[in-house]
């Protein structure tokens, strides 16, 4: 804690399990006052990087900017997955993917590609982007982790295929697959990557994966 006065400096190091900073005045023998708070998207921190922030706080529950600001230096390290531990109370996770785009992407007889998702058991699909080859969907979907064990070497499966409405004719069209592996996602948190189909004649697939965890 540091007496009042209009430039206060600290030098001090603390770890943070949640993405908000508060300032406070606090005297003997009084309640404290917070002075202004920001929340501090992790998402804008590569890990293990240090990163110097200027920061106007927010008072008057975020309705108002604060009359201070606050110089940090700080670095996002996140758990290795052996390090997580696999429940915490009041705290929720979720597994995030973003399929982006398809690239160079070729049927036998159409190609109006749509993306599959299989995750334990649980079966979600992109729409289908009538006759591209580089189709972009930039679609959001979500997997509850809640009251169940972190994904450690579990396998995300993706397919792409192409279904047509001549569907008697021509039947549907699988135009590749990849089996992403989630320990990567719970070791930095986010990935964002192209990876490359197999069994098609060609293509790669945009995809976003993150881990969301909730306090």
């Amino acid at each position: 804690m540091v007496n009042l006065k209009e430039n206060r400096k600290w030098t001090s190091f603390t770890n943070l399990t949640k993405n908000k900073i508060q300032i406070n005045d606090k005297f003997p023998g009084k309640l404290r006052d917070i002075l202004g708070w920001k929340d501090v998207p992790l998402k804008d921190f590569m890990p293990d990087e240090s990163k110097t922030l200027t920061v106007d706080l927010l008072a008057d529950g975020g309705k108002h900017l604060a009359q201070c600001q606050v110089m940090l230096e700080v670095m996002y390290r996140p758990y290795s997955y052996d390090k997580i531990p696999i429940e915490i109370e009041g705290v929720e996770r979720s597994l995030k993917v973003i399929i982006h785009k398809g690239e160079d992407l070729k049927g036998n007889n159409h190609t109006n590609p749509s993306v599959r998702l299989l995750f334990r058991g649980e079966e979600k699909e992109t729409k289908s982007v009538s006759r591209s080859s580089s189709p972009i969907w930039r679609s959001e979907f979500w997997y509850s982790l809640e009251k169940q064990k972190l994904p450690i070497n579990e396998l995300l499966h993706l397919e792409v295929v192409s279904t047509t409405w001549m569907g008697l004719i021509y039947p549907e069209e699988c135009l590749g697959h990849v089996d992403i592996n989630l320990t990567d996602v719970i070791n930095k948190k986010r990935i964002n990557k192209t990876y490359d189909l197999i069994n098609p004649k060609s293509g790669r697939l945009h995809v976003e994966l993150e881990l969301v965890t909730r306090y």
